[in-house]
């Protein structure tokens, strides 16, 4: 595995075919930090995904953390990795967002998260449930990405994206197909989720919740990808059936 930072993205594109390493984790989720951008280096690298890791901070190394200073971000970034097409690349403590000690050291790792202690104060107590809450959410992720063809493999269609959201799907034969809708941004972001005909996939009308940070899209619930609105700093997984 090899790290790069500080080149577009048809560089790495091209260092892919002739470093000769296995797999190459550039910086350019955390350097381009517009959606539009972000989604032009994914096409750009969709192709290669078997050669090509996706991380926030892998690449300097740094902590998820750092970046995603919410556990709203935590939680959607980690959405984010574990649905873009190549490997998502997580460094120690990403999966309960540990902090760096003093901004920059690395922290010890904490195993508290299911333990029971009457001797916390509210503080600790809110903290070891992130942490708790942010791990069930990372083996979710895990676990749905791990058995679902289009999310292994799948090729890659973008939607849409603005500067502070994105979209795309994922598909493999004759699997469930899967959408990932992303809004880091502060405000409320509404997308309508359309491809063009030439691409030779067509999205339904609707599409089922599947995972989601959203409360107001509830998991297991029915939308409408004619338009979607996703609240500020959130992230949903949208699935639906091939039809042959």
């Amino acid at each position: 595995m090899g790290v790069v930072a500080g080149i577009p993205a048809l560089q790495v594109s091209q260092l892919v075919n002739v470093s000769g390493v296995d797999l190459v984790v550039p910086d350019l989720l955390s350097t381009n930090v517009d959606g539009v951008e972000r989604i032009k280096a994914v096409n750009t690298l969709h192709s290669q995904q078997s050669g090509v890791g996706w991380g926030l901070g892998a690449s300097k190394p740094e902590p998820l953390s750092k970046v995603a200073t919410t556990p709203d971000l935590r939680h959607l970034y980690q959405l984010l990795l574990f649905t873009l097409p190549g490997t998502p690349v997580f460094t120690y403590g990403d999966e309960i967002g540990l902090l760096p000690v003093n901004g920059t050291e690395s922290p010890m790792m904490i195993w508290d998260t299911d333990a029971e202690s009457p001797n916390l104060d509210e503080a600790a107590k809110a903290n070891r449930t992130e942490r708790s809450n942010l791990r069930s959410w990372f083996k979710s992720l895990s676990e749905l990405r791990g058995k679902e063809r289009s999310l292994l493999h799948g090729d890659y269609y973008p939607l849409n994206s603005s500067t502070s959201s994105l979209a795309f799907l994922r598909v493999w034969d004759q699997s469930e197909r899967y959408i990932t809708v992303v809004n880091w941004g502060a405000k409320p972001s509404k997308l309508k989720l359309t491809l063009p005909p030439t691409e030779g996939v067509i999205l339904p009308e609707t599409a089922k919740v599947k995972l989601s940070t959203d409360k107001n899209l509830a998991e297991e619930s029915s939308v409408s990808l004619d338009m979607i609105t996703l609240g500020p700093e959130k992230a949903v997984i949208l699935q639906f059936p091939f039809t042959g």
